[in-house]
């Protein structure tokens, strides 16, 4: 039986398109037996024009569409403001619950959460079966990309990589899924930490100011090899709920009824997929 998906992103950024439109393309070639129910956005259309993402959400808006995916939104800041008189007021369990009025008729099994402004609310995370894509590997940094990877430039981490994890009621962090990795000490690599080294007073980088580490070419380097793994990791994780090998009952994770108690390292298949890809 078709997996019905219920997609939840802000639409804010490049990435956030690039994910809804591999997805569908799986979806069209028949590698996944899935379908999307609605696509929730955190945003109303034409809010914030001078936001940096504005431009990023209203091409969103118009990807969605083109696949006559229903877009459903609600805007987390004029929700906010609306209860800011009100200070004992949760304003994320009042979003929460009118985000699930809109989305209460579409029915879906398992709601992929991707790049939404703020967290998915307790409630939602408890009556729903949700997966979000992280850009962290399990057991690593939290944060957002930024705070990640300027933490692992610092610590000189020897990997890093991304997950996709189960949203769960206080449990912020999530449970990891699946998750895929790559190495830090590449040839490619090599130069990159020299040079920021030599940047550094004595060649110790966890003295290097923000500045130095964000605008670095290793900083961005890292990140595109993060960001570029997220398609695929999320495509087969996907798959691996479709075709029954995972399963959420009751909040927890199963495999063919059995309860999950690490998560999936997927990076053959995600460096098998690159490959296929590279020029």
């Amino acid at each position: 039986m078709t997996l019905r998906l219920g997609w939840f992103s802000s639409g804010r950024e490049e990435a956030d398109g690039d994910l809804f439109r591999a997805v569908m393309g799986a979806i069209e070639r028949g590698t996944l037996d899935v379908s999307v129910s609605f696509v929730f956005c955190d945003y109303d259309e034409g809010e914030s024009p001078s936001d940096p993402g504005f431009a990023c959400r209203k091409r969103f808006a118009e990807l969605v569409r083109s696949y006559d995916v229903p877009i459903l939104t609600l805007s987390w800041q004029k929700t906010k403001e609306s209860w800011s008189h009100d200070p004992k007021m949760d304003w994320r369990a009042c979003f929460g619950k009118t985000m699930r009025k809109l989305i209460y008729e579409r029915a879906f099994e398992l709601g992929l959460v991707v790049g939404l402004s703020v967290p998915m609310d307790s409630d939602s995370r408890t009556r729903f079966d949700l997966v979000g894509l992280y850009p962290s590997l399990p057991n690593g940094p939290w944060g957002d990309r930024r705070v990640i990877v300027s933490h692992l430039i610092r610590a000189h981490a020897d990997r890093h990589g991304a997950m996709v994890r189960l949203c769960r009621p206080g449990r912020v962090e999530g449970i990891p899924v699946t998750y895929c990795s790559f190495t830090l000490a590449s040839t490619d690599l090599k130069p990159l930490w020299m040079d920021l080294e030599g940047r550094a007073a004595g060649g110790k980088l966890a003295l290097l100011s923000d500045d130095d580490v964000l605008t670095s070419p290793l900083f961005k380097r890292i990140s595109l090899e993060e960001e570029r793994r997220e398609i695929p990791l999320l495509t087969y994780t996907i798959k691996l709920f479709a075709d029954g090998d995972l399963d959420i009952v009751n909040g927890r994770l199963l495999s063919e009824g059995m309860a999950v108690t690490s998560a999936s390292d997927l990076t053959p298949n995600v460096d098998a997929w690159l490959q296929q890809r590279a020029p």
